[in-house]
């Protein structure tokens, strides 16, 4: 039996999560800005779930959450990095308080529980962390969404250099790019419109008005996803990226192909900057 922590779990791909972690007979910490937003699994699973209010970015709850989860379960195996939030404007009308606040939710906020979380970890000599990435990174023609893509890349980032550092010690590390699941994010994310650029109304304005419009057509089941992530946790070979969604394969294979013939294009260039 694994005890898992998972940040984010009120709803959407946390909730999933959670959801297929505990249907399985694992338990799990799973939190949320405020606990009662996650007590029914403790309601339900009162021997393996712990309901916790955690706010990402407090480093103090971080610690809290930790402590709890050690004290009541013993052990933390598996990390997973839900938290976040999305945020759409120009890269020029963004404030630059929204940039700071996001990154401080999506990236350092992040990169604090894994931070917390490896000592024990480390001494278990096993572990795992899951770090949930977003579709944007893989999108080509996207607009209005650049911080938000910004944020998710940093962790990845950082995702792929841990996983090498922590490999020879027992820990593996996960990156999940999901596609377009059918959860709060657009509504959460589009805000207010009026502060942005008319210079942008075909560009980012556009963006955040077709997502607004659309706020839960989505074609992704965020339980079917939770499904898919605990799967995927059990392999003994695990995805160095897991990908969520017919459509997000469809574009990191277009992605990538287009990456691919660009360094061709451009290789003997390259090539002519070496001494």
């Amino acid at each position: 039996m694994k005890t898992w922590l998972i940040t984010g779990a009120s709803t959407g791909l946390g909730r999933g999560i959670a959801e297929a972690v505990l249907q399985a007979g694992d338990q799990a910490v799973v939190t949320s800005r405020k606990a009662s937003r996650v007590a029914d699994f403790e309601d339900r699973y009162p021997d393996r779930a712990l309901a916790c209010s955690l706010e990402v970015t407090d480093p103090r709850q971080r610690r809290e959450v930790v402590s709890k989860a050690l004290e009541r379960f013993g052990k933390i195996d598996v990390l997973v990095n839900n938290a976040g939030r999305g945020h759409f404007g120009s890269v020029e009308s963004s404030s630059e308080q929204d940039i700071r606040d996001l990154f401080e939710i999506n990236f350092f906020g992040q990169v604090g529980m894994i931070r917390q979380v490896l000592p024990a970890m480390r001494e278990a000599g096993s572990g795992l962390i899951i770090n949930v990435s977003s579709m944007g990174v893989m999108f080509e023609n996207s607009t209005g969404n650049s911080y938000y893509v910004a944020s998710k890349l940093a962790l990845e980032g950082v995702s792929e250099v841990l996983a090498n550092e922590v490999k020879p010690l027992g820990i593996d590390a996960m990156i999940v790019e999901p596609g377009a699941f059918r959860t709060e994010f657009r509504v959460a994310a589009t805000g207010d419109l009026e502060h942005e650029n008319p210079a942008y109304a075909k560009t980012a304005k556009a963006s955040r008005e077709f997502l607004r419009e659309h706020p839960h057509d989505q074609p992704g089941d965020p339980a079917k996803a939770g499904q898919a992530i605990y799967q995927a946790s059990q392999l003994a070979d695990l995805p160095k990226v897991l990908i969520l969604g017919k459509g997000m394969i469809e574009l990191a294979q277009k992605k990538l192909a287009d990456r691919s013939a660009e360094i061709a294009k451009w290789q003997q260039l390259a090539e002519s900057t070496d001494f």
